[in-house]
């Protein structure tokens, strides 16, 4: 199995994890965003989906998480785009 893992890895994740860093700096470079961290770590972008899916995969027992929320709160951290008052 570490053969697919590592196919999949190259075939699929590398791939994508570029492509979320080159649109991270194209990000920060417009002030969209106030930090580099997501150009230089791209992961972070779908790290709370991964967390999300293996929470509600190990613990969630019937309570699962919102996951299409918490990716919608977490933009609204990192883009700043929240509408709520304080």
């Amino acid at each position: 199995m570490p053969e697919l893992a590592e196919v999949y890895r190259r075939i699929a994740i590398q791939p994508v994890l570029r492509l979320l860093g080159i649109y991270a700096d194209r990000a920060y470079r417009r002030g969209e965003t106030h930090s580099a961290a997501l150009h230089q770590q791209p992961i972070l972008i779908v790290a709370p989906m991964l967390a999300g899916a293996m929470w509600n995969n190990a613990f969630a027992q019937g309570e699962p998480i919102d996951i299409a929320g918490l990716f919608e709160a977490y933009l609204e951290l990192v883009f700043d785009t929240s509408t709520s008052a304080p």
